[in-house]
């Protein structure tokens, strides 16, 4: 138990901080692959998880597809696009700062 309390911190900080060569992607994968290695969950286990919940797992990968995708294009979080550097103010008026 306590160990999956450690690795449970471990992944969660390595998610929450995003050091340099990782994301929040593989920080999670690298936790989930420790908990299967440490013996906590047999895979059997994980794959009944897995089987139970695709539809919301689906549900949250095309949430990040979509938001990757808007990013890339450059679209903020209100919906209006980033005003490059170098547009005067008024270009996009005083909503967009």
């Amino acid at each position: 138990m306590i160990l999956a309390i450690v690795i449970f911190a471990i992944t969660l900080v390595l998610i929450l901080l995003r050091p340099k060569p990782l994301n929040e992607g593989t920080a999670a994968v690298l936790g989930a692959i420790a908990i299967l290695a440490a013996g906590v969950v047999s895979p059997a286990d994980a794959f009944d998880v897995l089987k139970a919940t695709d539809n919301i797992l689906l549900f949250f990968l095309g949430l990040m597809v979509i938001s990757t995708v808007t990013d890339q294009a450059g679209v903020s979080s209100s919906g209006v696009p980033r005003r490059p550097w170098g547009w005067p103010r008024e270009a996009h008026g005083d909503f967009c700062s």
